[in-house]
């Protein structure tokens, strides 16, 4: 699989995605104007996960499924009986 930045970039905007972009901006901003290296790099780091899509979890554990409700199937659905 070829990862490809500009489908990243471009694609799968959801609202978390912009409330980071949005925070980060406006993080960054005030650090422009009152120099502070914690709240730069809080702003750097939020700023870069809504960029490149990516959250704080390790290794994606409690990332989102990406699948549309019509690809969610009863076939692919499996039952157990519990007696």
């Amino acid at each position: 699989m070829k990862f490809n930045f500009s489908n990243t970039l471009l694609k799968g905007w959801s609202f978390s995605r912009w409330l980071r972009l949005i925070l980060g901006l406006s993080i960054a901003i005030q650090t422009i104007y009152q120099p502070d290296f914690i709240m730069g790099t809080l702003a750097l780091t939020l700023l870069l996960q809504a960029v490149f899509n990516v959250g704080c979890c390790a290794g994606g554990n409690c990332s989102v499924s990406n699948k549309t409700q019509s690809e969610q199937t009863l076939e692919n659905t499996t039952f157990e009986e519990i007696k």
